[in-house]
């Protein structure tokens, strides 16, 4: 990476609610050039905050083996386990 696209990806990561508008402001970029920088680091906005398009394969390992436990727990039918679930965000 240029160090243009570090800077973006070194703001994003610092605050993760930032608008692409604010980076344009602050940084003395076009705002095209902006939306390509955060294409090349294939991010996007979901819910207010920056996130990875895709996640590594061990991200997914570790999903899918949380998701497994969870369903065999459920399966299970330990008593109140819906209601003893919480989920967190992952900020």
């Amino acid at each position: 990476m240029n160090p243009v696209q570090d800077a973006v990806h070194i703001t994003i990561l610092e605050n993760r609610l930032i608008a692409a508008a604010f980076i344009v402001e602050t940084g003395d970029l076009y705002r095209e050039r902006v939306g390509y920088i955060i294409h090349i680091l294939d991010m996007r906005k979901l819910s207010e905050k920056w996130v990875l398009k895709c996640l590594n394969r061990d991200e997914k390992r570790i999903r899918v083996t949380t998701s497994k436990a969870i369903l065999d727990r459920f399966a299970a039918g330990e008593a109140d386990f819906i209601a003893r679930l919480v989920t967190m965000d992952e900020a």
